[in-house]
């Protein structure tokens, strides 16, 4: 499994390659960051117990770097960290164009 975690409009979605929602939660205000509702949240707590094995989320830079969590490198160094940031970057599109989707 990899899935991209993002929250817009405090909403915080686990969307998969699929452009399906795997996971979405509305239960905190605008006021709370995205990492903490991600810690409390059902998916944050298996995530962190390992309950999904090898799978992994993509995260934007308002996550911890985790073994579970991938975000992008602030200051790439090298051309592979380079190469990463830009298919993060890619991959995290595909969020944009679930709720895209979803609208239609």
């Amino acid at each position: 499994l990899i899935a991209f975690i993002c929250a817009i409009f405090f909403l915080k979605v686990i969307c998969g390659p699929d452009y399906k929602f795997y996971s979405v939660c509305a239960t905190k205000p605008g006021s709370c960051h995205d990492s903490s509702i991600f810690k409390t949240s059902t998916n944050g707590k298996k995530f962190s117990a390992g309950e999904f094995g090898h799978g992994v989320l993509l995260g934007d830079s308002g996550y911890a770097n985790t073994t579970y969590l991938f975000t992008p490198y602030s200051e790439p160094r090298n051309p592979i960290e380079e190469r990463f940031n830009k298919s993060h970057k890619t991959t995290r599109c595909m969020v944009k164009r679930s709720f895209g989707i979803l609208k239609k």
